[in-house]
């Protein structure tokens, strides 16, 4: 429910006695949408057309084989206002509101969450002091927990515009805007 590593890195544990090795560790950056890709290779079925065919095949890593090139090294990460984007060491995290709800947040000050309501977000703006930042980049290298917002850093500028370039490449196709990340 949210987009910190306490919401979006999910442990995924499979087994599947036979034909995965066991012991495997896959420290890929894998999505939901590839769980759907791989189930369907394991039972050597095909994905309905009307579904969006985004996902990787992550079965022969699970078989133990290296990941294939082209894989992705960077993901999307959405949970209502918050979008962001991981790449195995950064996190880059926008909280975009409509003029209303900032409006709202502007005159209840940390009592209106980005979500739009009054409301604990499974105590969020407690764990991850960078919450209320419009914009927070996160080293996961040495910040797994996000408690150290480096959005403003001199020397980590070239990151934030790569990183927020990434996002625009997510986002710029989506029907919805996303503050000045859309073109709508």
């Amino acid at each position: 429910n949210s987009c910190y590593e306490g919401g979006a890195r999910v442990p995924f544990i499979a087994n599947w006695p036979g034909h995965f090795k066991p012991g495997i560790v896959i420290n890929n950056l894998i999505a939901s949408n590839d769980v759907a890709v791989t189930l369907a290779a394991a039972t050597n079925s095909k994905l309905p057309k009307e579904m969006a065919q985004d996902g990787y095949n992550f079965l022969p890593q699970l078989k133990g084989r290296s990941a294939p090139k082209g894989l992705r090294n960077h993901i999307l990460i959405e949970a209502g206002n918050s979008k962001g984007v991981v790449t195995k060491r950064w996190k880059y995290i926008a909280n975009r509101v409509s003029t209303e709800m900032e409006a709202k947040m502007k005159a209840a000050p940390k009592k209106v969450f980005w979500s739009g309501v009054d409301h604990h977000n499974y105590r969020t703006e407690k764990l991850y002091p960078g919450y209320w930042d419009a914009d927070q980049l996160y080293d996961l290298d040495s910040d797994l927990y996000e408690q150290n917002n480096l959005i403003n850093s001199f020397e980590n500028k070239q990151t934030v515009s790569e990183m927020k370039a990434l996002l625009r490449s997510y986002v710029s196709d989506l029907p919805h805007a996303f503050g000045e990340f859309s073109d709508k």
